[in-house]
């Protein structure tokens, strides 16, 4: 039974990190396609650092790694995530000073847990330690995450006011629930390792 139960706490695993990965694609496509758009405004320039931020393409190759090289063909938005991806396109379009704050949240959110989540992921899900699946967790072109995040801040001259409050913790709350989602995904896998190596010496 342990080992039955094991086996099929990885496959539901393994099926929602597909799930959540398809759902940060879209999220970081919409945010990564507005900040292009709104790359030279006064307020977001001194915060464009595409090279060293982006995710989308890190995203494209967990896909690629989940999925298989057709991983376009086999995801598309869910109900739960557009909703959230028309939002983006919206405060882009019409106050992107606003979209600092869901870049601001992302970017410094993954920056600051990211590492933790990925070394998670890899003994959970007996990832390759090469870094296949969880290309989205390293940032290549940060070196000092602490040094990266501090300058930022320095930099971040939106202002803040009761918008962007609200935006940050519409970003936060979305953020939140796919961390929330993995976490408790990888501790099931954890407590089921356990129960298994346990019941195996008895």
């Amino acid at each position: 039974q342990p080992i039955d139960d094991l086996r099929k706490c990885y496959f539901v695993i393994f099926f929602n990190l597909q799930l959540g990965t398809a759902a940060m694609y879209y999220n970081y496509s919409a945010i990564e396609e507005e900040i292009e758009k709104n790359k030279d405004h006064p307020i977001f320039a001194p915060l464009y650092f595409p090279s060293e931020l982006h995710r989308r393409d890190a995203l494209a190759k967990n896909l690629e790694y989940l999925y298989g090289e057709d991983w376009e063909s086999k995801i598309s938005c869910s109900a739960a995530t557009q909703p959230y991806v028309d939002h983006i396109h919206k405060v882009g379009r019409d106050d992107p000073v606003l979209l600092v704050a869901h870049a601001w949240t992302y970017y410094m959110g993954d920056l600051s847990r990211g590492p933790v989540l990925k070394k998670v992921a890899q003994r959970a899900l007996k990832l390759p330690p090469t870094g296949e699946g969880v290309n989205f967790y390293h940032f290549e072109g940060i070196h000092n995450p602490t040094a990266f995040k501090r300058d930022t801040k320095r930099k971040n001259k939106c202002p803040y006011h009761a918008a962007r409050m609200g935006e940050e913790w519409k970003s936060f709350t979305r953020w939140v629930t796919l961390w929330k989602c993995c976490c408790r995904s990888y501790k099931y896998v954890k407590s089921l390792t356990r129960l298994l190596i346990h019941a195996t010496y008895l």
